[in-house]
């Protein structure tokens, strides 16, 4: 899995047999779906339970998964800091700084960066030293 933004879009049933996912875990909620699998280090979110809308990419340990150990777009890594991931992209088209929710809890600090005909959302840990979680849209604009 060398692209993982030609994921975007396509159907899920054509992409078990790229995926060959060992223990996949599907689970719908509301008006969307999520295909999970951790030992890859990636999930897949299908806004209209049949498209992906969104790949997400998770670093070791984070949410239970896998480090995802394919190439990240734009030469990221997990061990970039806030800084660092800043400095190869530019300044984020937004951001958000680490807040503790009304019953949601604690979200992390975030940055979203459009790249063409897609978006990278960025999620960070705790001290801004690394990245835990990538997230990749296609844009508005695409």
């Amino acid at each position: 899995m060398n692209d993982v933004e030609t994921l975007l879009g396509q159907r899920i049933e054509a992409l078990a047999a790229r995926l060959k996912p060992r223990h996949p875990v599907i689970e719908r909620v509301g008006d969307q779906s999520y295909l999970r699998i951790p030992e890859d280090g990636l999930s897949l979110v299908l806004p209209d339970h049949a498209h992906v809308g969104a790949v997400q990419l998770h670093a070791e340990g984070h949410e239970g998964y896998a480090g995802f150990p394919h190439r990240i777009p734009c030469g990221l890594a997990f061990a970039m800091s806030r800084d660092r991931v800043r400095q190869l992209l530019g300044p984020p088209e937004a951001s958000g700084e680490a807040a503790l929710v009304p019953i949601l809890g604690s979200k992390p600090a975030w940055d979203r960066f459009a790249l063409g005909a897609t978006t990278l959302h960025a999620e960070y840990a705790d001290d801004l030293q690394a990245v835990q979680m990538f997230t990749i849209t296609a844009s508005q604009a695409a």
